[in-house]
């Protein structure tokens, strides 16, 4: 009676170390990796500006930043990021680390934009509100 659970857990364990996995890799077509990989020196380049200020970026790093996305996304350099296979999200991998910096990158423009309404900077607050949506 007392071996049956450690005689289960053994039963298990040796099942699942046997057993083939049916996880398997999609391949993408080298069109959707270049343009999931498109986004790797933009994402790194906010990152590091991430690392480099703990809360609100300075606003010229933050404008110019976001000029480089925008340029690239009209540029047809930056494009969006499709579904290749089922169960292919935006939560993990660089299609993920992308949504997120470009997350970050918006709400600190928002952040600053409505700092400066506030401060009567107008001109400046919508500029900065305009690049965000770009």
């Amino acid at each position: 009676m007392m071996a049956t659970p450690a005689f289960l857990i053994v039963a298990i364990g040796a099942n699942a170390r046997f057993k083939d996995s049916s996880f398997e890799f999609e391949n993408l077509s080298p069109q959707a990796e270049n343009q999931i990989l498109a986004y790797v020196p933009y994402v790194r380049s906010v990152d590091k500006i991430q690392q480099q200020y703990s809360f609100l970026a300075p606003l010229p790093v933050l404008r110019e930043e976001a000029r480089k996305w925008a340029e690239a996304g009209e540029s047809r350099k930056l494009g969006p990021l499709e579904p290749q296979f089922r169960g292919d999200t935006m939560q993990e991998s660089v299609k993920g680390d992308a949504l997120r910096a470009n997350s970050w990158l918006v709400t600190q423009l928002v952040l600053r934009s409505e700092e400066q309404f506030s401060h009567a900077h107008s001109a400046e607050a919508a500029s900065d509100a305009l690049l965000a949506l770009r």
